[in-house]
């Protein structure tokens, strides 16, 4: 069972996103195989050439391949030679299957978020880069993006105070004196602390981006801000974090590091999170948005 061609997506696009429609007609329909004749199938209507048809159904199963290899038993689709089989179905593969669908909402206009609909989506894939830099570190992590939600206080300066407590870095307090509850860019601080529980140690704060325009984000976590805001020990690194792949185009993937920090992708946030690092209520929030967004997804006639 195939989903609809997706409106925005041809023969010029990469492998990337060919591999992403794959892995969404697998984990969210009932389809427990996928077949490149399948493919070949749903697809020759809108790419009639037979050598660029080929081209890429083999570009995206050549990207599952690489994805399978990259993530071995945390990815929940397996490659065969003529197909692909279903591991886990969206529902046993959350975190997987959450960001994979945050990735593509633009596919279909019936799943593309408008206004406020983008809130939930974000503030869910903030705790799931909160658990992905948890174990990057080894360490802690606490998302303090807006809106915060408790034990995390809403005021900006008290959110800092808070901070401090849990790192054992000095907060000063604010430089904006009009932040209120906003965050200053940041939606997740992690640190790795050392058993003497004392200040000097790596911290990341990290920003997220899940729309469209989220390129743009890249510089908006400010050094010079929060430098003030805090007496660091050791000066913090910065991350930034998408649910997006990227080509491997290894100069766009330096330019983003360069002016976002480390970057974490949906491959690299993939390999580290697991569906057992989220209380409840975080994973019934993400199997409701799932689910949701499942039910609105359009199917091929």
């Amino acid at each position: 069972m195939l989903l609809s061609f997706p409106g925005g997506l041809d023969q010029s696009c990469p492998g990337v996103q060919w591999a992403d429609w794959l892995e969404l007609c697998l984990l969210f329909t009932p389809s427990e195989t996928l077949s490149r004749d399948d493919m070949r199938e749903a697809l020759e209507l809108y790419i009639p050439e037979e050598e660029q048809l080929d081209f890429v159904v083999e570009e995206a199963f050549a990207e599952i391949r690489r994805r399978q290899t990259l993530l071995r038993e945390l990815y929940p689709v397996q490659h065969q030679s003529t197909h692909l089989a279903k591991l886990h179905s969206s529902a046993n593969s959350t975190s997987f299957s959450f960001l994979l669908a945050v990735s593509v909402q633009g596919f279909y206009e019936q799943t593309s978020p408008r206004g406020a609909a983008w809130h939930e989506p974000a503030r869910l894939f903030e705790y799931v880069v909160t658990a992905a830099l948890r174990r990057y570190l080894n360490g802690k992590a606490i998302r303090i993006g807006t809106p915060r939600e408790a034990p995390v206080p809403s005021d900006f300066a008290e959110c800092l105070r808070y901070m401090g407590r849990e790192t054992a870095e000095l907060a000063r307090g604010p430089l904006n004196p009009s932040v209120g509850e906003g965050d200053e860019k940041c939606d997740v601080v992690a640190w790795a602390p050392f058993r003497d529980g004392k200040a000097g140690q790596v911290v990341v704060l990290a920003q997220c981006g899940i729309g469209d325009g989220w390129k743009g984000k890249l510089e908006h976590l400010s050094d010079t801000v929060w430098q003030q805001q805090f007496d660091w020990h050791a000066p913090p690194v910065r991350a930034f974090a998408f649910p997006y792949l990227l080509d491997e185009d290894p100069a766009e993937w330096r330019y983003i590091s360069t002016r976002g920090g480390i970057p974490f992708d949906r491959i690299r946030i993939s390999s580290l999170v697991r569906d057992s690092d989220f209380d409840g209520p975080i994973v019934t929030r993400i199997q409701q948005w799932c689910e949701d967004f499942a039910r609105k997804l359009p199917y091929a006639d």
